[in-house]
């Protein structure tokens, strides 16, 4: 964890085949156990403090791949973005290694329809709209509607992510 510069300095293998035996001597250096710098968030459609909450990177803690993917994962069930691009620049020397996250979001709305037909029911109709951004907050709106002969639906559903968004 956080130790990116180890390497073996040393390998040897000596082979005595008078003996039919082997030896071998690894000296292993660690080198210095680097830590997170800076962490650079690169999006413009939400507040910095809600996509803060699903980062798991802090700076200044040792550098651990977990933490990395803790944080796509995180960034990824959000439901936010298309895509997310961590970007760790490993081959900085020195101790801290800043960190760039680029977010691209997701379309703003989503519309899906529907049609269909249940022996028990009939004729089936369904119509979902979806807005993933209603504003910088991380607010989102989801409405649908299934159309039936014997059986019709409404649903919406306002959700406003809290504390612990996840």
């Amino acid at each position: 964890r956080g130790y990116l510069n180890s390497e073996f300095t040393s390998k040897k293998l000596v082979i005595d085949k008078a003996h039919n035996t082997a030896s071998f001597d690894l000296v292993f250096d660690s080198g210095n156990r680097q830590q997170f710098g800076e962490v650079i968030v690169d999006q413009d459609v939400l507040e910095p403090a809600l996509v803060a909450k699903y980062i798991a990177i802090k700076s200044g803690d040792f550098y651990s791949s977990e933490q990395l993917v803790e944080t796509y994962d995180a960034l990824s069930k959000s439901g936010y973005f298309d895509s997310i691009d961590i970007r760790p620049a490993t081959e900085n020397s020195g101790k801290a290694i800043p960190v760039t996250i680029k977010l691209h979001p997701k379309p703003k709305y989503h519309y899906a329809f529907g049609i269909g037909f249940d022996t028990d029911i009939g004729i089936l109709a369904s119509a979902s709209y979806h807005d993933n951004r209603l504003n910088r907050f991380g607010h989102f709106l989801t409405a649908e509607l299934d159309i039936a002969p014997v059986l019709s639906t409404a649903n919406v559903e306002y959700t406003i992510p809290m504390a612990n968004p996840l």
